[in-house]
């Protein structure tokens, strides 16, 4: 019989070896995360701070953003039909950011939060392709949907995240 006696100390060493990779892979974890979140602050910051001169329809986005709860008020005067039909989630968020801040400060918040949330989850998503995704979201057609079509910039950003969640 060839039975094979493993000693106490050795079945220790070999739990705190699982332990000590299982730390360096814990830590490795929490440095790319910290790296990937710095990185999407900075591309959210970024875009945000553009000037509104340098791409179209901010000041129609600055119009929304000072006259959106009017137009939500009068759109509910008119019925569900006419509120439902004229962007009323779109007025809601720029009526919520109207009683809080200025118009600028407000396009610009929908600008940051649309921009870090499309980074961040695209970012987390496999940090492995992390150089390839930062050229992603450097392609015209993301920051165009970040700057020009805010809407859709924003949609974009709830659509993932929506993604990510559910798996």
């Amino acid at each position: 019989m060839n039975i094979m006696q493993i000693h106490p100390i050795d079945s220790i060493k070999n739990q705190n070896l699982a332990c000590s990779s299982s730390i360096v892979s814990r830590s490795s974890y929490i440095r790319n995360s910290f790296i990937i979140v710095v990185l999407s602050i900075i591309y959210g910051a970024t875009l945000s701070q553009i000037p509104g001169s340098q791409f179209r329809d901010f000041s129609n986005y600055l119009a929304y953003a000072e006259n959106s709860i009017f137009l939500l008020a009068q759109n509910l005067q008119q019925g569900i039909g006419p509120t439902l039909a004229n962007e009323p989630v779109w007025l809601l968020i720029n009526s919520i950011l109207s009683l809080y801040l200025d118009p600028d400060t407000a396009v610009r918040s929908i600008i940051f939060v649309s921009a870090l949330l499309t980074a961040w989850l695209v970012l987390i998503k496999n940090p492995r392709h992390l150089f390839l995704l930062l050229f992603f979201l450097l392609l015209p057609i993301v920051i165009k949907n970040n700057l020009i079509h805010l809407r859709q910039g924003l949609a974009i950003a709830v659509f993932l995240l929506g993604c990510i969640v559910t798996g």
